[in-house]
Parts: structure tokens; C-alpha cells; sequence
């Protein structure tokens, strides 16, 4: 009973510490971004690199003052939000439509529909350049 326990408690140690791990692995890049953002080009390609810095705003500052950042930034706010919302309640009436309503062919748009959505978005980019 009480081996039972502790390899319980070694098992879910081993395993949470494992999860650690691999979300290290995934989280250091994008933390490493994130870090480089508030230095100087010149200490971003420094060897040995530096952990400990004074962060720089300079460049966000310059990005929000000069380009006219937030303008951008809310038009892709709204744009985003109102595509979801106009996605959503096209996919609810059609999920709709197809659930409710017995019609012919129904099967046939059915796989139609699911074989496009198979199809991941990347890989109609260079079709639709030759064609654009």
C-alpha cells in the first residue's frame, strides 16, 4: 500500500517535470523574442549573450509615434472581430441547414464541405498567385 503510494508520488513528480520541460522548450524562443525586443541591434547579436540588460523602449516608441501604430492596430481589431462574428453565424446556419433539413445531395455537400476545410490554407497560396 504505502509502495503503491510512493510510486504514485514518483510517477506524477516524474510527469509534471517532464510537462516542465517540454514547455520550456516551447516557451524559449518566444521568451527569447520578447527579451531581444527591448535591446539595442548591438546587443542582440553580442556573444556571450547578455541576460541582464536596461531595456530599451526606443523602438516601440518609434513604431507608435512614427507609423501611426494604434490607427493599425484597432483596424485589425475591428476586421478580425467582425470576421469571426460573420463566420460564425454563416457556420451556425449552414450546421443549421444540414442538421434539420432532409435534402437531396445532402451527403454530397456534407463531404464537400468537409474535404475543403481538410485543406490547409498554406498550401493554396501559390495556386492563387499564378492565378492573381
Amino acid at each position: 500500500m504505502v509502495q503503491n503510494k510512493i510510486q504514485k508520488i514518483i510517477f506524477q513528480t516524474l510527469k509534471y517535470l517532464i510537462v516542465c520541460i517540454v514547455l520550456g522548450f516551447f516557451l524559449f524562443p518566444i521568451i527569447w523574442n520578447i527579451s531581444n525586443s527591448f535591446k539595442v541591434n548591438v546587443n542582440i547579436f553580442k556573444w556571450p549573450p547578455q541576460l541582464v540588460f536596461k531595456p530599451q523602449f526606443d523602438a516601440y516608441l518609434k513604431i507608435a509615434g512614427k507609423h501611426n501604430f494604434f490607427r493599425y492596430f484597432m483596424n485589425s481589431v475591428v476586421m478580425a472581430i467582425s470576421t469571426t462574428i460573420l463566420t460564425s453565424f454563416v457556420g451556425a446556419m449552414a450546421a443549421y441547414g444540414f442538421t434539420i433539413f432532409d435534402f437531396r445531395g445532402r451527403k454530397q455537400l456534407m463531404t464537400a464541405s468537409i474535404s475543403l476545410k481538410m485543406v490547409p490554407a498554406i498550401t493554396l497560396i501559390l495556386p492563387l498567385f499564378l492565378i492573381l
